[in-house]
């Protein structure tokens, strides 16, 4: 007879099913459960089966609908015989044998199949072991002590379960224990310190069973828990099993050794990812065997029984922003220009507030805008995205009558030509007519020549989103078309991070002290709790529970992109189900303590080609386009799984057809793809986007020449990078664009110094005495 349990489904469109279960397995419809059942009416991880010494175990997962076994609600574990009817939802389960392997036969593997192996997860590793068990083995006969081992290891691995952590290794009187892999979690520290906590608990209480059998008086366990990134690797030969790696799980090891009995010593990343929620007591810093440097310690002593959430600041909401920007429109309306800067941190809600003024716009204007971005050091990057938007929402015929009815001198289009060539690193940008001297004041020229004969139509708002990675060019473009603000009804709106740079800051001063009368600033702090509620109010399916309510909002914390984001991970992993009202199903402990463990859970909980498209993504930048997803992500629907994307949140539509590209959400998710990857990885990435980069543009290299550079380096490729660096200093210096071309012949010095190539070293420091001449 094979070994394990067997199963079979009685309902549903699986009915007939037949599951084996040899290993300890989680029931339920999330894509993390070992047996996956389609029934919307359970839980994500409803319940748990598991294999002992006694037969087979149930026990529910504080499901929202419970677990039945013949018609009544289990309220703890629950050996199950055959003929019994496990009901979970609408679906009914029949036990048709409980097989004959006990708990310490069956090996621990994870359900989850092997496809993140080469990927990075945050996670926190518990380790627990029964004190002096070499001890303890002398005084009882072999089967006595396996008995009390087996009772152990078994209390332990309820208590890690019963809060999601996944068994890695049973180590004869103790195990390990993994919270946030397989199955990316939110919370992993929240939950491996109640779990610890629920150990030390559990084996204090079987004490009482032990001194009564054995005669033993003392049993004590103690645990260590740590947090951090592991490396995901397998191991096994047939059966390939998901293994995690790293220094993360040794200093948990280590850890639990220096614990004393019935306690839990944990290390510094988890006390800070604990955020307050537990009490704990500074133990310094603990010289562990096998390290160098010491470890920070903390002793988890329980739960915060006062503990509360920090509650957002008490701000100004949006009301005097949108009455600011209403004014600034019926001025604009009226004919009368302006420069509006709106600043704060990411997330909080800059963008949105320039969407809110176009739909307030609508057709009475032309919206112009742009992007600035943080790598690839194009020039003009804002400016010429706008230019090449309007230029390719017309057909080329319409184009050119509008380019005459305009009023533009005809030797003002090469230059817009060289500016929007410029704008995406082209070749083009060498091909306008004028000297070297005057080419970036030509270019301003013109540009301002096409922006005044468009606000002669009708006003203008040109945005220019993230303008704190703006390139000096852009700036001094963007100062030119300042001039106009007195004449004509032009709107420059951008968006900028409160850490402005020297070259943002100088701009900004120069247009105060120009025009002071036509500039607008706004700094964007986070939103009230009630502006936050009423938020949340739009974003929810239906009415919140008011405990749901009040959780989502202090943890958002005024961030309205943290709030959607929360919101929608409650509403995907269950943390949120309908009853009379939208109700937690978790406690406020459990709920997410940190965006940074969200973000990569949402991402990691994606199936393995989705994964694989969002890193490719990730590494070809915040806004991509599919053209080269197939060939770098290695997966054959890519379209498929751009929608698994888009349903998710993680990207949006940026461009529609024919020039479709997509758009993270928001930079810190492409930060989280990113995050995933192993450093190896990583620059395999790398170095395949831009060989497909040399690939599929490979008759006009020259409009790719910084994003080449900027892969190549990251990719470790540094002799190829420098190649393409060179190549866009020498660009930049015919453009005139002399402060960038010093940024990148300074860059290129140091990338030749990595490569110790002295021919290049010397060639780049004549070109850079020649710029300084």
């Amino acid at each position: 007879m094979q070994g394990g349990a067997l199963l079979a489904v009685l309902d549903g469109a699986e009915s007939g099913r037949r599951v084996r279960i040899a290993e300890r397995l989680t029931l339920g419809r999330g894509e993390e459960a070992g047996v996956l059942i389609d029934d919307p009416e359970i839980s994500r991880t409803h319940a748990i089966l598991r294999p002992t010494a006694d037969g087979l175990e149930l026990q529910d997962l504080s499901s929202l609908n419970g677990t039945w076994v013949n018609g009544e609600r289990i309220s703890g574990p629950t050996l199950l015989a055959p003929g019994d009817v496990v009901k979970l939802g609408a679906t009914r389960i029949e036990v048709l044998s409980v097989g004959d392997r006990p708990l310490s036969s069956v090996p621990p593997t994870s359900s989850t199949p092997v496809d993140a192996e080469g990927e990075l997860r945050p996670v926190s590793v518990l380790f627990a072991d029964v004190v002096g068990s070499t001890s303890l083995a002398e005084r009882l006969e072999p089967e006595d002590f396996r008995a009390l081992m087996g009772g152990c290891v078994d209390r332990m691995c309820r208590a890690v379960e019963q809060f999601g952590g996944v068994i890695d290794a049973y180590m004869g009187d103790g195990i390990a224990a993994f919270f946030g892999f397989p199955a990316a979690t939110e919370d992993d520290a929240d939950r491996a310190a109640t779990a610890a906590l629920s150990v030390i608990k559990a084996i204090d209480e079987y004490a009482s069973d032990v001194r009564e059998t054995w005669n033993l008086p003392d049993l004590h366990v103690r645990v260590g828990v740590n947090s951090g990134q592991v490396a995901i690797g397998v191991v096994g030969g047939a059966e390939r099993h998901p293994v995690a790696l790293g220094d993360t799980m040794n200093v948990a090891a280590r850890l639990q050794g220096a614990a004393p009995p019935s306690t839990i010593v944990i290390g510094g990343a988890t006390a800070r990812k604990l955020g307050g929620r537990f009490l704990l007591a500074p133990l310094g810093h603990l010289g562990v065997r096998g390290r160098d440097a010491p470890v920070e310690a903390w002793r988890l002593l329980g739960p915060r029984p006062d503990h509360r959430r920090r509650q957002p600041p008490r701000l100004v909401g949006r009301a005097n922003e949108t009455a600011r920007l209403l004014e600034t429109a019926n001025a604009l309306r009226g004919g009368g220009g302006g420069l509006m800067l709106l600043d704060g941190e990411p997330g909080i809600g800059k963008t949105r507030l320039l969407e809110w003024l176009r739909e307030q716009l609508g057709s009475d204007v032309t919206w112009l805008e742009g992007s600035c971005v943080s790598f690839g050091g194009q020039l003009y990057q804002a400016p010429a995205e706008a230019l090449r938007r309007w230029v390719a929402s017309d057909d080329m015929g319409r184009r050119t009558s509008t380019l005459e009815r305009l009023g533009l001198e005809p030797d003002a289009l090469p230059y817009l030509a060289t500016l929007m060539a410029a704008g995406s690193g082209g070749e083009h940008a060498r091909g306008a007519n004028g000297s070297a001297g005057d080419l970036g004041a030509a270019l301003a020229r013109a540009y301002t020549a096409w922006i005044s004969g468009l606000c002669r139509e009708r006003p203008v708002v040109l945005a220019v989103n993230d303008i704190h990675w703006a390139d000096r060019p852009t700036l001094e473009l963007v100062e030119s078309l300042v001039d106009l603000l007195d004449r004509l009804p032009l709107l420059i709106a951008a968006t900028s991070r409160v850490s402005a740079g020297a070259s943002e800051r100088h701009f900004r001063e120069r247009a105060r002290q120009g025009r002071p009368d036509r500039v607008v600033e706004l700094t964007l702090g986070p939103l009230g709790e009630a502006e936050a509620d009423q938020l949340l109010s739009d974003l929810s399916p239906g009415e919140l529970a008011p405990e749901a309510r009040r959780e989502v909002v202090t943890l958002a914390e005024g961030n309205p992109f943290y709030l959607e984001q929360l919101l929608r991970s409650l509403l995907e992993t269950g943390g949120l189900a309908a009853r009379h009202t939208w109700a937690l199903t978790r406690p406020a402990a459990q709920l997410p303590s940190g965006l940074e463990s969200l973000l990569v859970a949402r991402v990691a909980g994606l199936p393995r080609d989705a994964r694989r498209v969002a890193h490719a993504g990730a590494v070809l930048g915040r806004t991509f386009a599919p053209t080269l997803l197939a060939s770098v992500s290695g997966v054959e629907d890519v379209e498929l799984n751009l929608a698994r994307l888009l349903r998710a949140n993680i990207i949006r539509e940026s461009r529609p057809v024919p020039n479709r590209e997509y758009a993270f959400t928001h930079g810190l998710l492409q930060e989280a793809a990113l995050s995933t990857l192993t450093r190896a990885r990583r620059r395999e990435l790398y170095r395949s986007v831009a060989t497909a980069h040399e690939r599929v543009f490979a008759g006009s290299l020259d409009e790719h020449l910084e994003r080449l550079a900027f892969y190549y380096a990251r990719g470790g490729d540094l002799e190829r990078a420098f190649d393409y660096l060179e190549k866009a200093a020498n660009r930049a210096t015919s453009l005139s664009a002399h402060t960038q071309a010093s940024a990148l012949w300074s860059h290129a010095a140091s990338i030749a110094d990595r490569i110790n190539d002295p021919e290049a070293r010397d060639r780049v420091k004549r070109r850079l005495v020649e710029l300084s001449a």
